[in-house]
């Protein structure tokens, strides 16, 4: 009615509305395009980071298996050194060393001597690159 007073046609009113409507769908369309674009990058950038991951995952179980295994032979090394040292503790009371170092001062003394000499140079030989 008053728009056919000012001279446009019937149909104009609709066609300004589908063209409103057509601009809202196609700026969203866009948007969407856009997103779905970065959405890729990050994809595609996270599934890089992922399969690092799974590496350095893999790695890490294996150094704790070698770790492990490590470890295994630390603990059975420090079992025979737990016996030598028993053992050897075993040899000291039953020798009374006191009474020896009483009645035999200078043989005790060479005794100890010696074995220190002995132990610095195991030591030396060790720590000598």
């Amino acid at each position: 009615m008053i728009f056919s007073a000012l001279g446009f046609s019937k149909w104009f009113v609709p066609s300004i509305f589908i063209i409103g409507v057509a601009s809202v769908v196609f700026t969203i369309v866009v948007y969407q395009a856009k997103k779905i674009e970065t959405l890729l990058v990050d994809n595609s950038i996270l599934s890089e980071q992922v399969d690092r991951n799974e590496v350095l995952v893999e790695n890490l179980y294996t150094k704790i298996a070698q770790q492990s295994m490590l470890n295994g032979e630390l603990d059975e090394r420090m079992k025979e050194s737990e016996a030598k040292r028993e053992e050897l503790s075993n040899k000291f009371r039953e020798h009374k060393l006191n009474q020896l170092a009483e009645a035999k001062p200078q043989w005790i003394e060479r005794i100890i001597n010696n074995g220190t000499s002995e132990v610095f140079r195991d030591i030396e030989s060790i720590t000598t690159p």
